[in-house]
């Protein structure tokens, strides 16, 4: 290891960051049958559905809604976390072939998960597999990037690779065309990041105009972003106060300096251009800065309680309400048969409701039991 390696490995304060896992958990209510409900709200009672709605759909290329913040908040959140789990495993076992292996373990386990949840694993059809093309492979991406980083690299040059990343995936994007193309193409069709993706995956490509190859270098960047925020939750040397500040200050930062790029970068969820990472981040930032403020300082927490069972156990809530289905089950099933009994928006609403309500109550049961799926 790096003997600069910018890690302490002073055991960290035993008791947990309520703020992280409410977070995360927040994130996580939307991809688990929280927007079904919001939607079916909105419905029913004749609200501003339309807006709503649009803001829990991606983009459909050049933008920004609500719902594109959830895989990079997901993302973010993972390298938050890294610097605490670093430094506590750094402090148990230092042994350089045993956080290697804890590494790749994590890095495969992700990308298991991922290809079994939209990477046609289940199908046990290898001609049909999908190698990349999940959320989940690319947080295993941006985690593999960040603890290389984290291990070898001064504080000084996690920065500096971090800025080169970015501009790097910039140059390449904006100065490469795919053959038969243009540079600076950022079209779903003919940007090089497609078509890296392509030749490299062949059949194995996703069919997606999603960029995860060229992506993961951003990926990288994203993860680090989170990095850099749990480093300074984890600095006794400064006040609540400074770290509150801070955070949000960097966020402000980051949104300003996407919004000054965007005309020459433009902001693409799809291909995870380097103005979209500072977006995301930037406002991952302020979120983080809100809830640790509310909940860790001012100890505002009981209302928290309700993200921190999701956010706990934020991959079992992944993996069972997508590989599993595991609310609509339980939950949407039972009360379906009532639907012909209520109005049609009404009826919607409680499906739905009961849906995550038994997705819920499963992760709260786990979180009772102290089980946790952890990679």
């Amino acid at each position: 290891m790096h003997q600069n390696a910018p890690v302490s490995t002073a055991a960290p304060k035993k008791e947990r960051l309520m703020s992280i896992d409410a977070l995360r958990g927040f994130d996580m209510l939307w991809i688990i049958g929280g927007e079904s409900v919001v939607l079916s709200f909105t419905k029913w009672v004749g609200g501003p559905s339309g807006f709503v709605g649009a803001q829990l759909e991606h983009v459909d290329w050049t933008g920004f809604h609500f719902y594109d913040l959830i895989m990079p908040l997901f993302m973010f959140l993972a390298g938050v976390s890294l610097p605490f789990s670093l430094a506590s495993r750094l402090a148990k076992d230092p042994s350089f072939f045993r956080l290697w292996g804890h590494l790749l373990k994590r890095v495969a386990l992700l990308w298991i998960f991922g290809m079994a949840v939209q990477g046609n694993l289940f199908s046990w059809d290898p001609a049909a597999w999908e190698y990349y093309s999940n959320t989940l492979q690319a947080i295993a991406a941006g985690y593999l990037i960040a603890m290389v980083l984290c291990m070898y690299c001064t504080t000084v040059a996690q920065w500096v690779i971090s800025i080169l990343l970015l501009l790097v995936t910039w140059i390449i994007f904006a100065s490469v065309a795919a053959p038969g193309g243009r540079p600076g193409d950022y079209s779903p069709d003919g940007n090089i990041g497609i078509w890296l993706d392509k030749f490299i995956l062949r059949s194995h490509q996703d069919g997606t105009p999603y960029v995860w190859i060229l992506g993961s270098l951003n990926f990288g960047v994203t993860t680090m972003m989170g990095v850099f925020a749990g480093r300074c939750l984890r600095n006794k040397n400064m006040t609540d106060f400074r770290k509150t500040r801070l955070l949000a200050g960097s966020g402000a930062i980051a949104i300003g300096l996407a919004f000054a790029w965007a005309p020459f970068h433009p902001i693409i969820k799809h291909l995870w251009t380097g103005s979209f990472v500072l977006l995301s981040g930037g406002l991952c930032l302020l979120l983080l800065a809100l809830f640790y403020w509310i909940i860790d300082v001012r100890g505002w927490k009981k209302w928290s309680y309700f993200f921190v069972v999701i956010g706990a156990n934020a991959i079992a809530a992944y993996l069972l309400s997508h590989i599993w289905n595991i609310g609509n089950v339980l939950g949407g099933r039972v009360f379906g048969h009532i639907g012909h009994l209520l109005p049609g928006d009404l009826a919607d609403l409680i499906k739905a409701a009961a849906s995550f309500g038994a997705l819920w109550l499963i992760l709260w049961y786990l979180y009772r039991q102290r089980v946790f799926l952890k990679v």
